[in-house]
């Protein structure tokens, strides 16, 4: 598996894994972790591709991390005179995704998902540090946002681990189409902390 910058060619592999892994939340199992397990591909990819193509100090931009099954720039030599690209699929995201509001330049909201085959196997923290990484080397952007259902252990515990703090919960934020009613946990990374602990060391 291998963790790499979203490039706009790559937004209909993004929209495909998006639409798998929302089919997740709540089945099988599995507790609540999207909001919703409908998403239109075509909405995803429009929308993603304009987003990733403007910088972080354009209002709306984002940046998307993929985890992939295979790297999906690499050839495989087949034959003395001929390659085949390997097939590559998505299954996991992170993302960062910049504010439409000039006042709130200085945040952007996080999020995650990895499709259940392949949690549990450290996905989530290298994407995580990756996301973080960047985001520090930002001027102005002093914290990431993010929002949990409070339910979500493990997902929760990731979060703390990356230095991520709970703010705030909302009752009741969402009920679901079984009737499960969802707390959501609000956390903040503040980045400019982590820039002053890098410049002390």
């Amino acid at each position: 598996m291998i963790v790499l910058p979203a490039r706009p060619v790559d937004v209909g592999d993004y929209a495909a894994h998006l639409a798998r892994h929302l089919q997740e939340s709540g089945r099988d199992g599995s507790f609540h972790f999207g909001i919703t397990r409908d998403v239109s591909r075509d909405q995803v990819e429009q929308h993603m591709e304009m987003r990733w193509a403007v910088g972080p100090e354009t209002l709306g931009w984002a940046r998307a991390w993929l985890l992939w099954e295979r790297d999906p720039r690499g050839a495989q030599p087949v034959g003395p005179r001929m390659s085949v690209t390997p097939v590559a699929r998505v299954r996991g995201h992170a993302e960062l995704r910049g504010p439409f509001v000039p006042t709130s330049m200085h945040r952007a909201l996080f999020s995650i998902g990895i499709e259940r085959a392949h949690v549990h196997q450290g996905h989530g923290s290298r994407m995580m540090a990756e996301v973080i990484a960047w985001a520090e080397a930002v001027p102005g952007l002093d914290w990431i946002d993010l929002q949990v259902f409070a339910s979500n252990a493990p997902a929760r515990a990731l979060y703390q681990r990356m230095g991520f703090v709970d703010v705030g919960t909302s009752v009741d934020a969402f009920r679901m189409d079984d009737g499960t009613s969802i707390d959501d946990v609000h956390m903040v990374l503040d980045l400019r902390a982590r820039r002053r602990r890098a410049t002390n060391h």
